[in-house]
């Protein structure tokens, strides 16, 4: 802020000795921004450094521990109406308090919606144990979902956010899982391997679409919130999308026909849409990665071979380049991340095993040297020509 002043300053300086403006219009200029900085800092808080952001974010979660600390400690010796009646007022309290301080402090009231969110999920499960409530536990989770979604509506906050794209996959999971049951797959039918390969290529995908929501330079702060998640979760998902396609030997289509046919439309149609929400026609990259994930299962049939470490690289060298393009460093950060982890693969399962102890090692120094400076200066370049692309 200070130095877009200056920079102001200097402006009208420049301009002033121009003859373009004069002194009088300078000083009208100059107190019109300084009105300007200061209602908006009165209307949307101070900037927090990241010392007060760590503090109100262990705070909060410090605050809503204890909470249900004091919960559990006097839950037995409280009367049912009692029980709820305490759910009810430490939802209300968390949600009330955060309207409070709303214009006082922003993030602290961003964090105690954000508890209270967390809050209502275990209110929902302990007020059907309250009641008695016979119902699948996976009814609770869509329940939860559906309070962070009317947060987010009503508040458009990043945790309600958070909270929704992380509770609806984990809902379908669950609905997947009670179908399961309830076909009884594994005494019926046998292992089919399907029940499997299915929910894990849905969360595959939407990682990936999470991963990608930013499109371009436009990104908003609900890309940026989904970015992150499927970025935490991008890695270890791929990895169990690695092993139900590649190592484990699975059925793709063992399961009824109408079973099958509804758990992969859900799991490949479901991240579509919301990629086409998300990015509109620029969608077609994840039905590049639909066909790459298919294609992965046709080269695990010959099994774990080069071929199949050739695909996966394949796979990140794509990432990587769709970051280029739409100049997202994270993407080309990520995508070179699991050529690394690629190649190091491939060297410990296909090389290692046919040199010596003496010889493996020097090949595994000499791949971390030369291939990890051969990566970086890969990835520094493509982001310095992206960037540079967008800048021109």
């Amino acid at each position: 802020m200070a130095a877009a002043a200056n920079k102001l300053g200097e402006r009208l300086q420049r301009w002033q000795k121009a003859g373009l403006i004069n002194a009088d219009t300078v000083d009208s200029i100059e107190r019109w921004e300084a009105a300007q900085v200061a209602e908006k800092s009165l209307s949307s808080g101070v900037r927090l450094g990241l010392p007060a952001r760590l503090a109100v974010a262990f705070g909060s979660i410090l605050f809503a521990a204890g909470i249900l600390l004091f919960v559990s400690a006097h839950w037995d010796a409280l009367a049912p109406q009692w029980r709820f009646s305490l759910l009810l007022g430490v939802l209300l309290g968390l949600h009330g308090l955060a309207a409070y301080t709303s214009d006082r402090f922003q993030s602290m009231a961003v964090a105690l919606h954000g508890a209270g969110t967390v809050v209502l999920g275990g209110g929902i499960f302990l007020s059907a144990q309250i009641f008695h409530l016979e119902a699948y536990w996976s009814a609770g989770l869509l329940l939860w979902a559906i309070g962070a979604a009317v947060g987010w509506a009503l508040l458009r906050q990043w945790p309600q956010l958070a909270m929704l794209a992380m509770l609806l996959p984990v809902w379908l999971f669950g609905e997947w899982a009670r179908q399961m049951d309830a076909l009884n797959i594994y005494t019926k039918t046998g292992y089919s391997g399907a029940d499997i390969l299915i929910p894990v290529a849905g969360l595959f995908l939407l990682c990936l679409t999470y991963f990608t929501a930013p499109s371009a330079r436009k990104a908003s702060s609900s890309s940026i919130v989904l970015m992150w998640i499927g970025g935490l979760f991008f890695l270890p998902v791929a990895i169990g999308w690695g092993f139900a396609a590649t190592v484990l030997d699975l059925d793709p289509v063992g399961l009824p026909t109408t079973i099958t046919w509804i758990g992969w439309t859900i799991a490949i149609v479901g991240p579509l849409l919301l990629g086409w929400v998300l990015r509109h026609r620029n969608v077609w990259p994840l039905g590049i990665a639909v066909a790459w994930m298919f294609l992965d299962l046709v080269v695990r049939d010959h099994g774990i071979t080069p071929l199949s470490y050739a695909w996966w690289e394949v796979g990140a060298i794509a990432l990587t380049f769709w970051g280029y393009a739409e100049a997202r460093t994270e993407r080309i950060n990520l995508g070179t991340a699991l050529i690394a982890i690629i190649l190091m693969g491939f060297y410990f399962s296909e090389v290692m095993g046919r040199f010596d102890r003496s010889l493996s090692l020097i090949g595994l120094g000499l791949l971390f040297l030369g291939g990890g400076w051969a990566l970086e200066r890969f990835r520094r370049q493509l982001v310095g020509r992206s960037q540079q692309r967008f800048e021109s």
